[in-house]
Protein backbone atom coordinates (compact mmCIF):
# COMPACT_ATOMS: atom_id res chain seq x y z
CA UNK A 1 0.00 0.00 0.00
CA UNK A 2 1.30 3.33 -1.29
CA UNK A 3 1.73 5.91 1.79
CA UNK A 4 2.33 9.74 0.43
CA UNK A 5 4.00 12.43 2.71
CA UNK A 6 4.00 15.85 0.72
CA UNK A 7 6.37 18.07 1.38
CA UNK A 8 6.50 19.77 5.50
CA UNK A 9 8.09 22.83 4.03
CA UNK A 10 5.43 23.31 1.33
CA UNK A 11 2.78 22.55 4.15
CA UNK A 12 4.23 25.05 6.76
CA UNK A 13 4.88 28.16 3.99
CA UNK A 14 1.21 27.40 2.77
CA UNK A 15 -0.48 27.74 6.33
CA UNK A 16 2.21 30.94 6.61
CA UNK A 17 0.81 32.02 3.43
CA UNK A 18 -3.09 31.44 4.58
CA UNK A 19 -2.45 32.85 7.81
CA UNK A 20 -0.83 36.50 6.33
CA UNK A 21 -4.00 36.50 4.15
CA UNK A 22 -6.56 35.68 6.77
CA UNK A 23 -4.86 38.38 8.53
CA UNK A 24 -6.32 41.04 6.04
CA UNK A 25 -2.93 41.98 4.26
CA UNK A 26 -3.35 41.03 0.72
CA UNK A 27 -1.06 43.37 -0.60
CA UNK A 28 1.28 39.89 -1.89
CA UNK A 29 -1.77 37.84 -2.80
CA UNK A 30 -2.27 35.98 -5.75
CA UNK A 31 -4.76 37.40 -7.86
CA UNK A 32 -7.14 35.18 -10.82
CA UNK A 33 -5.59 37.87 -13.60
CA UNK A 34 -2.12 36.52 -12.52
CA UNK A 35 -3.15 33.03 -13.48
CA UNK A 36 -1.63 32.86 -16.97
CA UNK A 37 1.74 32.97 -17.10
CA UNK A 38 2.13 31.85 -13.23
CA UNK A 39 4.68 28.85 -11.53
CA UNK A 40 3.59 26.67 -8.75
CA UNK A 41 5.40 23.85 -7.14
CA UNK A 42 5.44 21.00 -5.34
CA UNK A 43 6.99 18.15 -3.90
CA UNK A 44 5.80 14.66 -2.96
CA UNK A 45 7.30 11.26 -1.80
CA UNK A 46 5.63 8.10 -1.17
CA UNK A 47 6.48 4.68 0.28
CA UNK A 48 4.93 1.00 -0.56
CA UNK A 49 4.85 -0.84 2.44
CA UNK A 50 4.48 -4.00 0.80
CA UNK A 51 7.59 -4.15 -1.34
CA UNK A 52 9.19 -0.92 -0.21
CA UNK A 53 9.39 1.09 -3.93
CA UNK A 54 9.32 4.27 -3.14
CA UNK A 55 9.48 7.46 -5.00
CA UNK A 56 9.92 11.32 -4.33
CA UNK A 57 10.26 14.22 -6.38
CA UNK A 58 9.14 18.14 -7.15
CA UNK A 59 7.17 19.46 -9.53
CA UNK A 60 6.38 23.12 -11.12
CA UNK A 61 3.07 23.54 -12.75
CA UNK A 62 2.70 26.58 -15.51
CA UNK A 63 -0.18 28.06 -16.82
CA UNK A 64 1.17 28.21 -20.43
CA UNK A 65 -2.04 30.57 -21.73
CA UNK A 66 -6.28 30.75 -20.55
CA UNK A 67 -6.58 27.25 -21.45
CA UNK A 68 -3.63 24.88 -21.53
CA UNK A 69 -1.08 24.22 -18.45
CA UNK A 70 2.42 22.06 -18.18
CA UNK A 71 3.55 20.13 -15.26
CA UNK A 72 6.95 19.06 -15.10
CA UNK A 73 7.97 16.53 -12.88
CA UNK A 74 11.43 15.97 -11.45
CA UNK A 75 11.59 12.12 -9.68
CA UNK A 76 13.74 9.78 -8.51
CA UNK A 77 13.07 6.28 -6.42
CA UNK A 78 13.64 2.91 -5.96
CA UNK A 79 11.60 0.24 -7.52
CA UNK A 80 11.57 -3.67 -8.58
CA UNK A 81 13.11 -4.62 -11.86
CA UNK A 82 13.05 -7.83 -13.25
CA UNK A 83 16.37 -9.03 -14.74
CA UNK A 84 15.44 -11.37 -17.80
CA UNK A 85 19.26 -12.81 -17.49
CA UNK A 86 19.26 -13.72 -13.81
CA UNK A 87 15.71 -15.04 -13.89
CA UNK A 88 14.54 -12.43 -11.04
CA UNK A 89 13.61 -8.48 -10.04
CA UNK A 90 16.04 -6.24 -8.79
CA UNK A 91 15.72 -3.62 -6.63
CA UNK A 92 17.21 -1.12 -8.27
CA UNK A 93 17.31 3.00 -8.18
CA UNK A 94 16.10 5.10 -11.16
CA UNK A 95 15.14 8.82 -11.65
CA UNK A 96 13.91 10.83 -14.70
CA UNK A 97 11.80 13.92 -16.02
CA UNK A 98 7.96 13.38 -17.00
CA UNK A 99 5.85 15.92 -18.14
CA UNK A 100 1.89 16.53 -18.10
CA UNK A 101 0.10 18.56 -20.30
CA UNK A 102 -3.57 20.09 -19.09
CA UNK A 103 -6.03 21.96 -20.58
CA UNK A 104 -8.40 23.87 -17.95
CA UNK A 105 -11.11 26.07 -16.97
CA UNK A 106 -11.69 28.10 -13.91
CA UNK A 107 -15.05 28.41 -11.70
CA UNK A 108 -15.07 30.38 -8.97
CA UNK A 109 -11.83 29.69 -7.34
CA UNK A 110 -11.20 26.06 -8.32
CA UNK A 111 -9.04 24.93 -11.66
CA UNK A 112 -10.53 22.18 -12.94
CA UNK A 113 -7.28 20.59 -14.92
CA UNK A 114 -7.94 17.25 -17.13
CA UNK A 115 -4.59 15.91 -19.32
CA UNK A 116 -4.50 15.58 -22.27
CA UNK A 117 -4.54 12.10 -22.15
CA UNK A 118 -8.33 12.35 -20.54
CA UNK A 119 -7.64 10.10 -18.03
CA UNK A 120 -8.84 12.03 -15.17
CA UNK A 121 -9.83 15.79 -14.02
CA UNK A 122 -8.23 17.46 -11.67
CA UNK A 123 -9.70 19.97 -9.01
CA UNK A 124 -7.20 22.87 -7.32
CA UNK A 125 -8.62 25.67 -5.07
CA UNK A 126 -7.60 28.87 -4.99
CA UNK A 127 -6.32 29.92 -1.54
CA UNK A 128 -3.96 32.62 -0.70
CA UNK A 129 -0.96 32.10 -3.09
CA UNK A 130 -1.62 28.21 -2.87
CA UNK A 131 -3.69 25.54 -4.71
CA UNK A 132 -4.80 23.09 -2.66
CA UNK A 133 -5.57 19.75 -4.26
CA UNK A 134 -7.56 17.62 -1.98
CA UNK A 135 -8.13 14.10 -3.77
CA UNK A 136 -4.17 13.95 -3.29
CA UNK A 137 -3.53 16.20 0.02
CA UNK A 138 -1.33 18.06 -2.04
CA UNK A 139 -0.66 22.08 -1.72
CA UNK A 140 0.95 23.82 -4.56
CA UNK A 141 2.78 27.12 -3.76
CA UNK A 142 3.32 30.02 -5.70
CA UNK A 143 6.84 30.86 -7.05
CA UNK A 144 5.86 33.24 -9.82
CA UNK A 145 2.92 35.36 -10.55
CA UNK A 146 1.67 35.80 -13.96
CA UNK A 147 1.64 38.87 -16.53
CA UNK A 148 -1.25 37.42 -18.76
CA UNK A 149 0.73 36.91 -21.79
CA UNK A 150 0.26 33.78 -23.40
CA UNK A 151 3.03 31.36 -24.79
CA UNK A 152 3.31 31.69 -28.30
CA UNK A 153 4.69 28.48 -28.60
CA UNK A 154 2.30 26.46 -31.37
CA UNK A 155 3.24 22.90 -32.86
CA UNK A 156 1.99 22.36 -36.58
CA UNK A 157 2.27 19.22 -35.95
CA UNK A 158 -0.76 16.78 -35.22
CA UNK A 159 -1.87 12.84 -35.54
CA UNK A 160 -3.73 14.27 -38.63
CA UNK A 161 -0.43 15.10 -40.15
CA UNK A 162 1.93 13.17 -38.34
CA UNK A 163 -0.09 9.50 -38.16
CA UNK A 164 1.50 6.61 -40.99
CA UNK A 165 4.64 4.50 -41.51
CA UNK A 166 7.66 5.56 -39.89
CA UNK A 167 10.90 2.99 -40.67
CA UNK A 168 14.20 3.44 -39.38
CA UNK A 169 16.32 4.99 -41.57
CA UNK A 170 18.83 2.27 -42.44
CA UNK A 171 18.21 0.32 -44.60
CA UNK A 172 14.39 2.21 -45.50
CA UNK A 173 15.67 4.66 -47.64
CA UNK A 174 18.50 2.41 -49.43
CA UNK A 175 15.76 -0.44 -50.37
CA UNK A 176 13.04 2.03 -51.18
CA UNK A 177 15.82 3.69 -53.83
CA UNK A 178 16.43 0.25 -55.28
CA UNK A 179 12.90 -0.63 -55.38
CA UNK A 180 12.17 2.22 -57.74
CA UNK A 181 14.99 1.01 -59.72
CA UNK A 182 13.50 -2.33 -60.18
CA UNK A 183 9.74 -0.72 -60.67
CA UNK A 184 11.18 1.44 -63.42
CA UNK A 185 12.81 -1.38 -65.21
CA UNK A 186 9.34 -3.33 -65.04
CA UNK A 187 11.15 -5.74 -63.11
CA UNK A 188 9.60 -9.45 -62.67
CA UNK A 189 8.58 -10.29 -59.12
CA UNK A 190 11.34 -12.54 -58.68
CA UNK A 191 13.86 -9.46 -58.56
CA UNK A 192 11.74 -8.34 -55.27
CA UNK A 193 11.30 -11.60 -53.78
CA UNK A 194 14.76 -13.56 -52.10
CA UNK A 195 16.92 -10.90 -53.81
CA UNK A 196 20.50 -12.44 -53.90
CA UNK A 197 21.21 -9.28 -52.21
CA UNK A 198 18.75 -7.86 -50.46
CA UNK A 199 17.00 -10.68 -49.36
CA UNK A 200 13.30 -9.71 -48.81
CA UNK A 201 13.86 -6.26 -48.07
CA UNK A 202 13.40 -6.36 -44.61
CA UNK A 203 13.38 -3.41 -42.85
CA UNK A 204 11.86 -2.46 -39.53
CA UNK A 205 9.68 0.67 -38.69
CA UNK A 206 6.66 1.37 -36.35
CA UNK A 207 2.88 2.50 -37.62
CA UNK A 208 1.09 5.69 -35.83
CA UNK A 209 -2.58 5.23 -36.12
CA UNK A 210 -4.69 8.43 -36.41
CA UNK A 211 -5.36 8.46 -32.00
CA UNK A 212 -1.36 8.55 -31.69
CA UNK A 213 -1.19 4.36 -30.77
CA UNK A 214 1.92 2.57 -32.49
CA UNK A 215 2.50 -0.66 -33.77
CA UNK A 216 5.96 -1.99 -34.67
CA UNK A 217 6.25 -3.21 -37.68
CA UNK A 218 8.95 -5.10 -39.93
CA UNK A 219 7.88 -5.03 -43.98
CA UNK A 220 9.13 -7.36 -46.07
CA UNK A 221 8.26 -8.41 -49.86
CA UNK A 222 5.53 -11.18 -50.36
CA UNK A 223 3.02 -11.95 -53.43
CA UNK A 224 0.07 -11.32 -50.16
CA UNK A 225 -1.09 -8.77 -48.44
CA UNK A 226 -1.11 -8.58 -45.02
CA UNK A 227 -3.08 -5.73 -42.74
CA UNK A 228 0.03 -2.99 -42.95
CA UNK A 229 1.85 -2.38 -46.12
CA UNK A 230 3.62 0.23 -47.55
CA UNK A 231 3.91 -0.50 -51.06
CA UNK A 232 2.08 -2.63 -54.28
CA UNK A 233 4.26 -3.56 -56.74
CA UNK A 234 2.86 -4.12 -60.19
CA UNK A 235 5.63 -7.13 -61.84
CA UNK A 236 6.27 -7.63 -65.43
CA UNK A 237 5.33 -10.86 -64.85
CA UNK A 238 1.54 -9.83 -63.94
CA UNK A 239 2.15 -10.50 -60.26
CA UNK A 240 2.21 -7.69 -57.40
CA UNK A 241 4.56 -7.48 -54.88
CA UNK A 242 3.43 -6.26 -51.40
CA UNK A 243 6.02 -4.67 -49.02
CA UNK A 244 3.89 -5.44 -46.17
CA UNK A 245 4.19 -6.37 -43.01
CA UNK A 246 4.77 -9.74 -41.16
CA UNK A 247 4.76 -8.50 -37.52
CA UNK A 248 1.45 -9.79 -35.35
CA UNK A 249 1.24 -7.23 -32.20
CA UNK A 250 -0.78 -4.89 -31.63
CA UNK A 251 -1.07 -1.10 -31.36
CA UNK A 252 0.10 0.63 -27.80
CA UNK A 253 -2.93 0.46 -25.44
CA UNK A 254 -1.38 3.82 -24.45
CA UNK A 255 -1.67 7.07 -27.20
CA UNK A 256 1.60 8.83 -27.28
CA UNK A 257 0.98 12.30 -27.64
CA UNK A 258 2.20 15.40 -29.76
CA UNK A 259 3.80 18.86 -27.84
CA UNK A 260 5.65 21.40 -30.11
CA UNK A 261 8.27 19.15 -31.90
CA UNK A 262 8.10 16.47 -29.26
CA UNK A 263 6.47 13.07 -29.31
CA UNK A 264 5.84 11.94 -25.48
CA UNK A 265 4.64 8.65 -24.13
CA UNK A 266 3.65 7.93 -20.67
CA UNK A 267 4.85 11.77 -20.00
CA UNK A 268 8.29 11.09 -21.20
CA UNK A 269 9.97 12.52 -24.40
CA UNK A 270 10.00 9.78 -26.99
CA UNK A 271 10.82 11.04 -30.28
CA UNK A 272 12.52 14.67 -31.21
CA UNK A 273 9.91 16.22 -34.37
CA UNK A 274 13.18 17.07 -36.45
CA UNK A 275 10.15 18.13 -40.02
CA UNK A 276 7.46 16.54 -41.30
CA UNK A 277 9.01 13.54 -42.73
CA UNK A 278 12.05 13.05 -40.32
CA UNK A 279 11.75 11.91 -36.50
CA UNK A 280 14.61 11.26 -33.82
CA UNK A 281 14.21 8.76 -30.78
CA UNK A 282 15.90 9.79 -27.93
CA UNK A 283 18.93 7.68 -28.78
CA UNK A 284 19.89 9.30 -31.93
CA UNK A 285 18.27 6.68 -33.91
CA UNK A 286 16.66 8.92 -37.22
CA UNK A 287 12.91 7.28 -38.99
CA UNK A 288 11.59 8.59 -41.69
CA UNK A 289 8.13 8.67 -43.48
CA UNK A 290 7.49 6.18 -45.50
CA UNK A 291 5.78 7.13 -49.01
Amino acid sequence: MKQFYYSMLAATLSLFAFASCSSGDDEGAFEISQLVGSEWKSSYEWLDSDDFSMESGTEVLVFTSSTKAEKTTEYEGYGWDYNYTLGSSEYKPYSGTRYTFYEYTVSDNVIHLTPTDGYYTLDLVISGNNLIDDTNDQIWTLSKKGDGVESDETSSYSWSNMSGFWMYDDPYSEYAAVMQVYKSQNAPSSRYLNNPEYGYFSCFGMHFNASGQMKEVTMETRLFENTLTIARIPASDGKTVYWTNIETGSYSGIEYTIHGNTIYYSGEPAFEIVSSDVIKDMHGGMYVRAK
